[in-house]
């Protein structure tokens, strides 16, 4: 990845210049730039967990914990993950920001609009859609509870907690 590519998330930082290498110490895989002029950068699992934890967090994914169960299954799985790829490789580009940003700019309760939204960071814009979702969600809740096609005992309580 090019380092305009990782600026908005790294800063300064630029992956291109990182090679794989062994941490003697510990015999462990990092990867590394000594780059004439430019500090020392090391990025060893520690940190590579803290780097990967953040960006699912702002970006609200989901980390993947499931562990095939046998060799087969792993290789199965690599594959049908590279075959995606290659596939995802083919298809045009789809902003993923850009429905959201339309959906918000045109909800009454979002006080930006196309050209202010770029100021917000992007973990207020994503808490600001999830928290939207939530808000939205409850007023169509209550609405089916006040208009009698909705059980307000079938509903679980913590939907109906939009500020959590």
């Amino acid at each position: 990845m090019t380092k305009e590519m990782t600026e908005p998330l790294l800063g300064d930082l630029d992956l291109s210049k990182l090679i794989p290498g062994k941490n003697s110490e510990t015999d462990e895989i990092v990867l590394c730039a000594d780059v004439e002029g430019e500090p020392k950068v090391i990025i060893d699992r520690g940190l590579y967990v803290q780097l990967t934890d953040y960006i699912r967090k702002i970006h609200g994914f989901e980390k993947n914990v499931d562990k095939p169960a046998d060799e087969y299954t792993k290789k199965y799985l690599i594959e049908r993950e590279r075959k995606r790829l290659a596939r995802q490789k083919r298809t045009p580009h789809k902003s993923m920001l850009k429905p959201l940003i339309s959906s918000m700019v045109n909800q009454p309760g979002f006080k930006y609009d196309y050209q202010t939204v770029w100021d917000l960071p992007i973990t207020v814009f994503n808490d600001s859609v999830s928290r939207i979702q939530k808000f939205l969600h409850y007023a169509q809740t209550m609405s089916g509870v006040f208009a009698g096609t909705v059980d307000i005992k079938q509903v679980n309580k913590e939907e109906l907690n939009w500020l959590s």
